[in-house]
């Protein structure tokens, strides 16, 4: 039996790997990765992630999903309905070729998001993905930054259960009790998708 590891958060369609993605791929296989779990950020990377995943089948393994911090020529913002709602067909026209939908959550760091509006709609275009998850009966692949207790309370209001916190910069204790919680009511759902360091990243 082959054995190797599965990057669960990778941004395969990052700018920084539009021109070596191919040899990306084939240093990943060399040193022992099985499949990439690749999301995106922003409707811009949703063509090129299903490509990717089609040219390579069974090793990048397709996330979409709108990040709640965004960029534009002025710089991060926080996300809008305006940035999610031209994509919202994609997520059905590929629904039989995504694994989870991510990068999605919620970003309340200060300087990014520093009004109750902004964060109001960040929780509107969290909700959405949310719910087209839940249709589609797809894990979750969540970012969570300044805003740990607000995530974990959102997705237990939401009855969603099939996550994988990739960013979650809460307590651990927070993230730990929600684990605990949730693995009583449906056991060996929630999962941690980085280290975590003090201050830091869980």
């Amino acid at each position: 039996m082959a054995f190797g590891y599965v990057d669960c958060h990778c941004h395969i369609t990052a700018q920084e790997f539009m021109q070596d993605t191919e040899e990306v791929i084939d240093n990943s296989r060399k040193n022992g990765v099985q499949a990439l779990v690749c999301v995106t950020e922003h409707s811009g990377e949703f063509e090129r992630l299903i490509n990717l995943s089609e040219r390579f089948p069974d090793f990048v393994m397709p996330c979409l999903g709108i990040h709640p911090i965004q960029s534009d020529t002025e710089g991060q913002r926080s996300v809008t309905m305006k940035d999610l709602e031209p994509v919202l067909a994609q997520f059905e026209k590929y629904k039989d070729q995504l694994v989870a939908i991510g990068e999605i959550g919620l970003d309340f760091t200060p300087w990014l998001a520093p009004t109750q509006e902004q964060r109001d709609e960040q929780l509107k275009v969290f909700k959405m993905q949310l719910d087209i998850a839940k249709r589609l009966d797809l894990p979750v692949n969540i970012h969570s930054r300044s805003a740990g207790r607000q995530t974990i309370a959102f997705l237990k209001e939401q009855d969603v259960h099939k996550v994988l916190l990739h960013n979650f910069a809460g307590r651990p204790s927070v993230a730990l009790e929600e684990s605990k919680t949730n693995q009583a009511d449906s056991p060996g759902e929630y999962l941690f998708g980085d280290g975590l360091s003090i201050p830091g990243s869980m």
